[in-house]
């Protein structure tokens, strides 16, 4: 199916597990970090990832937006998450192996790595069982 911005925005909107994050401005949505901002003065819509950029959301790539318009409001937003959480995992991957590598071991530090990887993965196995949910009643 074929979806145009308007009609994601349309499906974030009625998405009841979606934050309403409505400015005097905008109106916007946000879940699990994608948040979709339309502005009806100029009625330009715009999906940021809000895991990329820092203290300034990055708005998605042009891949991205086709994957909205393939695959719709809640399917693309799995697949980001889970693709943010992949990332966040190699992020502390790379942490984890300075901290081993350093002499003294900062112990406090290894310990918080680990609890934000057993998270990370929690995070992922939801999101993954939410998305098989979704696959499945598309079928």
């Amino acid at each position: 199916m074929s979806y145009s911005l308007s009609d994601v925005f349309q499906e974030a909107i009625t998405d009841k597990l979606a934050a309403n994050v409505d400015t005097e401005s905008y109106e916007a949505r946000l879940l699990y970090g994608i948040k979709i901002i339309h502005e009806p003065r100029t009625q330009i819509i715009t999906i940021y990832n809000t895991h990329l950029g820092g203290d300034h959301y990055k708005e998605i790539a042009p891949a991205d937006y086709q994957l909205f318009k393939q695959s719709g409001w809640r399917h693309a937003v799995f697949i980001l998450c889970l693709s943010n959480c992949r990332v966040k995992l190699d992020r502390l991957h790379e942490s984890m192996e300075r901290e081993t590598e350093r002499e003294p071991k900062r112990l406090k530090r290894i310990e918080g790595i680990i609890k934000q990887r057993e998270k990370t993965e929690a995070r992922i196995r939801t999101i993954q069982r939410k998305f098989n949910r979704i696959k499945i009643n598309q079928s």
